[in-house]
């Protein structure tokens, strides 16, 4: 990829995340968890109709509002309010334990992962306790920006990306961000289990899935449950029937465990396909010199349009706007109207796109009985 993409002021997942959270403080305390998903699958719709019309500009411009509602989603479910949902580790960290710069299915640096195979598998479960072992060798993933993840990706899945066309990539993006919807649904379809006697669902029990240390755990605990009750070496093969109608104690909280790690695993996995396809736009850009040689696009429209751009923009500007239309990055600060770093570098309060405000104050009904 070009070197270009790093002349511009990059930052860490996480102050995004704060930097979102701040901005959207005030309204975001009304929503429930599964409504930023909702919105991130919004704007990847979006994402899947700029793919279609070939508008790259307004794909990223999607991106960016997805990326932006994802950081929210994460920040409400660091919140102690619905323990169902909780989860203390940042995108960043749930990103990596899928992918530890490594295949989260082949565990190699550079993905030899045969598709074929994959894809008969019923159980494409990854090894999630191999994985979590090479998570926790990087104590460093909290400092990973959007940069830095894309350029793994590349480094990882790069051959496979150039092989596929971007509709591909982007029914894949769509893909994950349905699986995380189901995700989703199964931990809001469970969450009257909590405090229930008969579930034996306690604060202390959902505590143990808060966290990528407890949830991996709990998860290798409740597999074998699973295995030796249904008689199988996948849960994925237990008939859907029987678990959804076992009211065992043990099954119910196997399930509410099962769900979790389906939760922020499909949170991964949505991201990795966003960046594949901000990948494979960067790559068609610079395959068209798009970026290292923004002479060869502005001939070609000067001679369409009739007029002199390159004296009119100047070269500089006319491809700091090429590199605009693809790095999610620099369209998250011209959205919200990134204004540098404060002395402690963090960055400065962020705009909302909408009300122009640092601190939104968008309408929100999250309740029309609610008189607030």
């Amino acid at each position: 990829m070009s070197k270009y993409e790093y002349d511009f002021e990059s930052f860490k997942i996480g102050d995004w995340e704060v930097a979102f959270g701040n901005l959207y403080e005030n309204v975001d305390e009304h929503r429930k968890p599964e409504e930023f998903w909702n919105s991130v699958m919004a704007h990847l719709s979006a994402t899947g109709e700029a793919i279609r019309k070939t508008h790259y500009t307004d794909l990223v411009q999607s991106l960016s509002h997805a990326f932006c509602w994802l950081c929210g989603y994460i920040v409400k479910c660091q919140e102690n309010k619905d323990p169902i949902f909780q989860f203390e580790n940042g995108l960043s960290e749930i990103v990596a334990l899928k992918f530890p710069d490594k295949c989260g299915h082949c565990l190699k640096r550079k993905c030899v992962c045969d598709s074929i195979v994959k894809d008969k598998l019923k159980d494409k479960s990854a090894r999630y306790a191999d994985l979590y072992k090479l998570w926790q060798k990087n104590g460093k993933w909290k400092e990973r920006t959007i940069e830095n993840w894309l350029q793994k990706y590349w480094y990882t899945f790069g051959p496979r990306i150039h092989l596929q066309n971007l509709e591909n990539l982007g029914f894949h993006l769509l893909e994950e961000a349905g699986e995380e919807a189901k995700a989703v649904r199964q931990l809001v379809q469970l969450r009257g289990t909590r405090n229930n006697k008969k579930t034996g669902v306690s604060d202390d029990f959902l505590e143990k899935i808060a966290n990528i240390d407890k949830l991996v755990e709990q998860y290798d605990i409740y597999n074998k449950i699973i295995k030796d009750k249904y008689n199988v070496n996948s849960v994925k093969k237990v008939d859907i029937e029987k678990i959804s109608t076992d009211h065992s104690p043990e099954i119910i909280q196997a399930r509410l465990v099962d769900a979790k790690m389906d939760f922020i695993i499909e949170i991964a996995d949505t991201f990795s396909w966003m960046c594949a396809v901000l990948l494979k736009v960067r790559e068609i850009y610079e395959n068209q010199q798009l970026l290292t040689n923004p002479e060869q696009v502005v001939n070609i429209l000067e001679k369409s349009l009739s007029i002199k751009i390159q004296a009119t923009f100047g070269k500089e500007a006319i491809q700091e706007q090429l590199a605009f239309s693809v790095h999610l990055e620099k369209r998250l600060q011209e959205t919200f109207k990134y204004d540098g770093r404060k002395a402690d570098g963090m960055p400065k309060p962020l705009t909302c796109y909408a009300c122009k405000k640092q601190k939104c104050v968008c309408v929100f009904f999250p309740n029309l009985n609610d008189d607030r």
